[in-house]
């Protein structure tokens, strides 16, 4: 399996969970979601960034949760960047476009921060720790 198809199984999978409005401001762990059967914008995000790495190979890409604005406010995604793709967006929530493309489709999404994940969810930063765009 490509880093790619880590990403697209990740974001098929993550796509199906029910979707609600803003829960909470922590990170839900993909246990936590999957237990739940619901969660927001950023818990999808954070599910498929936390699968996506589960699934891809190793050496693993740079995966991140992404927060930024869209028209209706404020918004989560995922990023991955390998050597062979480049930088790709992904957006998990229910409800947004399926696509997994480079930042500049993405019209619509404007990254504010950037949060990177290295396979442990007790490492990953708050957002006051976030790469600022």
């Amino acid at each position: 399996m490509t880093a790619y198809e880590a990403l697209a199984q990740a974001h098929d999978e993550i796509k199906k969970i029910s979707y609600r409005l803003e829960i909470g401001d922590e990170w839900n762990t993909l246990r936590e979601m999957l237990s739940r059967g619901f969660d927001d914008c950023d818990g999808h995000a954070t599910g498929c960034v936390q699968r996506a790495w589960d699934l891809a190979p190793t050496p693993k890409p740079r995966l991140a949760l992404i927060l930024g604005e869209v028209r209706e406010g404020r918004h989560a995604w995922v990023e991955m960047v390998t050597p062979e793709d480049g930088a790709l967006w992904a957006d998990p929530t229910p409800g947004w476009p399926s696509a997994i493309e480079p930042p500049s489709w993405w019209t619509d999404h404007r990254m504010l921060y950037r949060l990177v994940y290295d396979g442990d969810m007790r490492d990953f930063p708050t957002v006051e720790e976030a790469t600022e765009a």
